[in-house]
C-alpha cells in the first residue's frame, strides 16, 4: 500500500507544471532617435502558435529571434519561449505596439499593449545596449593565467640598482 500511495505520488509530481504567461519586455521605454531598441515576447508554460502584432511600420533589424528553454526542477516543469526583435525607430514621437498572441487548442493568450517614446537627437547620442544580459563579461575577457583579454601583461618595473643591507 506504501508503494502505491508512492507511486502515485511521484506520477503526479512530474506532471504538475508551473503557471502560465505571456508577457513583453522592452529593454528601454524612451530611445533616442537613430538608437534601437529590443522588443522581447516571453510565452512561459504555454503550447501554442505565436503571432505577433503588426510591425510593417516599423523598422526591424533583427527578428524575429527565438529561444526556447526546459527545465524540470523538483518535479516541475517549465517551459520558456522568447521571441525578440530590434526595432530602430524613424521617427520622434510615440510608438504604441499592439498585443501579440498565442493561440492554443483551448484558448488564446494575449500579451499586453505596449509604448515606446522616442525623442529626438540633434546631439547625436548613442545609446548602449546592454548585450551581456548573463553576466559573462568578465568570464570571456580573461586567460586561466588572470590577465585581462590575454593582451595587456603588467610588466615588473625593473630595479635601477641593488642595494646591500648592512647588519647593525
Amino acid at each position: 500500500m506504501r508503494i502505491l500511495f508512492l507511486t502515485i505520488l511521484t506520477l503526479l509530481s512530474v506532471y504538475v507544471h508551473g503557471q502560465e504567461s505571456f508577457s513583453v519586455k522592452i529593454n528601454r521605454d524612451t530611445v533616442f532617435l537613430g538608437n534601437s531598441f529590443q522588443l522581447s515576447y516571453e510565452i512561459a508554460n504555454i503550447d501554442g502558435d505565436f503571432k505577433a502584432p503588426d510591425l510593417s511600420d516599423l523598422t526591424i533589424i533583427s527578428g524575429p529571434n527565438t529561444s526556447m528553454s526546459m527545465s524540470i526542477m523538483n518535479g516541475q516543469s517549465k517551459k520558456t519561449s522568447t521571441y525578440s526583435y530590434t526595432i530602430l525607430p524613424e521617427l520622434a514621437g510615440a510608438i504604441n505596439i499592439d498585443p501579440a498572441t498565442c493561440i492554443t487548442r483551448d484558448s488564446v493568450y494575449s500579451s499586453s499593449p505596449i509604448s515606446v517614446i522616442v525623442v529626438e537627437n540633434p546631439d547625436g547620442i548613442i545609446q548602449e545596449d546592454n548585450h551581456n544580459s548573463f553576466g559573462f563579461d568578465g568570464f570571456f575577457n580573461m586567460n586561466p593565467w588572470g590577465q585581462q583579454n590575454g593582451m595587456e601583461q603588467k610588466q615588473k618595473p625593473a630595479i635601477s640598482s641593488k642595494r646591500k643591507m648592512k647588519r647593525i
